[in-house]
């Protein structure tokens, strides 16, 4: 059963085909994936404020949401980024920053297949990254997942 606020969401981003919280994560990433297009159907900056609203940040895989949101130059992005590192799963966070950093640093002073820049600098992706570290870091404090395993 779907609490309250996930039927909201799922209203408010019109994600009608999704009956339950385990669907309601990959849908959000296809929709975040599509809010990065030239005109999507519902901007960044609306989803942003309905997963706030939902306080559904834990809906979210860092791992899959993170490759996707952090090279946008929407400031929503950004948000939503932030949101995961304090109210999502640390841990998972952790890891998603650290596969990051690593496509970051193997990604310097090289071009896509295609001869396309990433959209975001090397730089600003760095900045957002650490934004993410200090974000979480208090999670990690307030947590004992990350020292259970």
């Amino acid at each position: 059963m779907l609490s309250n606020s996930t039927s909201q969401l799922i209203e408010a981003l019109n994600l009608l085909d999704v009956s339950s919280e385990e669907d309601l994560g990959p849908s959000l990433l296809a929709l975040l994936t599509t809010a990065r297009e030239s005109s999507p159907k519902i901007p960044l900056s609306r989803i942003a404020h309905e997963i706030f609203t939902a306080d559904a940040a834990s809906l979210l895989d860092p791992l899959d949401t993170l490759p996707v949101l952090l090279p946008c130059k929407d400031p929503a992005a950004r948000e939503i980024l932030s949101f995961i590192g304090e109210c999502g799963s640390a841990k998972e966070t952790l890891m998603a920053i650290q596969e990051a950093a690593e496509r970051l640093i193997s990604s310097i002073d090289k071009e896509d297949e295609d001869g396309d820049i990433t959209p975001l600098s090397f730089p600003s992706q760095l900045v957002i990254l650490v934004d993410l570290y200090t974000a979480c870091a208090y999670n990690i404090l307030l947590s004992t997942e990350f020292f259970i395993d």
